[in-house]
């Protein structure tokens, strides 16, 4: 039964995400200078380098917190991402009649 876990489990939470940097290149655009969104990018490579670790020393339940963790902080910076282009959208739609 673990070497089926193990097949099944561990690509699953190996996969990094290497778009973290281009993540992180493309909110810098929408939100220069945003201390909050670089904390967040920072706290998600954390947990990135966490889950390898964990998932090496195969603590899988420790490895799917980390990535709900991964996920959560991913979820924050597209609600950050969203209220930006929402209220530049608004502010460009102004003048239209």
């Amino acid at each position: 039964m673990g070497s089926v876990l193990t097949a099944t489990v561990v690509p699953f939470l190996t996969a990094i995400s290497n778009l973290t940097e281009d993540d992180r290149e493309i909110a810098a655009r929408y939100c220069p200078n945003c201390a909050e969104l670089a904390r967040l990018f920072d706290e998600i490579e954390e947990l990135e380098i966490q889950k390898l670790d964990l998932v090496a020393k195969q603590d899988f339940e420790t490895a799917v917190v980390a990535l709900d963790k991964v996920q959560m902080l991913r979820n924050k910076i597209d609600t950050m991402l969203f209220n930006v282009v929402s209220r530049s959208t608004n502010e460009e739609n102004c003048d239209e009649p």
